[in-house]
């Protein structure tokens, strides 16, 4: 059961995916094992992972993309097993809608992408139709992690082994730095210089990326296309930005404008928000809902203190 020494794990761990389990047992008071124990528990349970996050602008990722796709149902799992790996994909999402898979990618080169697109997409077996949607630009996303400033600097210059260990540390944050020392044939020393210049210069954050669905009982979880009125845009963002229900907000080159990701406490809870908060707002012409079945993977999901809290006092009641 979730608690407050689970809450304070995660938001310690959120800050610095690589705290120290000593010092974060010294700071809270409680032994190393209690709080091994517990983080152990919460990675097993699919509550939480402890991830790299990569700033896309300093990468060079200059391409950000949401492909929704069409796959034969049967062949869904096989599909997104194919596309999991991709360091270039962040989230990959299964749905109950028009389209039955939803992919958010992120490409440092438009070559790269229209390789995807026009290659290796329609030649996975089970794709049938492929639809692009180019993100402009993005809100309650990376704001959570780095500093306004680092969302608008130029790219840095990466070596392979940077690249190597960015990627190793997306899959695991926590990722003992001597065994990848080991695997680059570096130093450890180099290794975790490597680590703290990436982390010091905003590259990337080690953080807590959530479950929300399984570490708040929520059971509703929406990404809603939304057509406004051109000049109504910024104002749509601006709204939903102020609800904590709402996880991510994206502008895109569609007619459908903008882009939300909803996480509800049920589908009464999105039914109810949708039609009052998003329907009838000034400006919005048009709503689309696509009901998130499973996400397969998952990268770029801020802890939400609000519900969290708010689930953790719901569990005490």
């Amino acid at each position: 059961m979730l608690d407050n020494l689970n809450y304070q794990i995660i938001k310690a761990l959120s800050d610095n995916g690589r705290y120290s389990y000593s010092k974060l047992a010294k700071d809270l008071n409680v032994k190393v094992s209690t709080v091994s124990n517990r983080v152990a528990k919460m990675l097993k349970d699919d509550l939480i992972s402890i991830q790299a996050v990569p700033n896309p602008y300093k990468i060079g990722y200059n391409f950000q993309i949401v492909f929704a796709l069409n796959v034969n149902l049967k062949q869904i799992d096989d599909v997104c097993n194919k596309l999991i790996e991709s360091p270039y994909i962040s989230s990959i999402a299964v749905m109950f809608g028009r389209f039955n898979v939803l992919i958010f990618a992120e490409y440092p080169d438009i070559n790269m992408l229209y390789k995807l697109v026009r290659e290796e997409l329609p030649n996975i077996d089970g794709v049938y139709k492929i639809d692009t949607f180019f993100i402009m630009d993005r809100k309650k996303s990376y704001e959570k992690f780095f500093k306004p400033g680092s969302l608008i600097d130029k790219p840095v210059r990466l070596d392979s082994i940077d690249e190597q260990l960015i990627a190793d540390l997306r899959k695991n944050g926590r990722a003992n730095l001597t065994k990848l020392a080991g695997k680059y044939g570096i130093s450890a020393a180099s290794t975790t210089r490597r680590v703290a210049k990436l982390i010091n210069e905003e590259i990337i954050k080690i953080t807590v990326v959530p479950n929300h669905t399984k570490l708040l009982g929520f059971t509703a979880v929406a990404y809603v296309l939304i057509e406004t009125e051109p000049k109504k845009v910024i104002d749509v963002c601006e709204h939903l930005s102020a609800f904590p229900e709402v996880h991510s907000i994206m502008t895109l080159m569609t007619s459908y404008n903008v882009l939300a990701i909803l996480v509800m406490e049920d589908h009464a809870a999105l039914y109810n928000f949708i039609t009052r908060e998003i329907s009838l707002f000034n400006g919005v012409t048009k709503v689309e809902t696509l009901i998130r079945a499973e996400l397969k993977k998952r990268t770029y999901v801020f802890v939400n203190e609000h519900q969290l809290l708010n689930g953790i006092n719901t569990e005490r009641d």
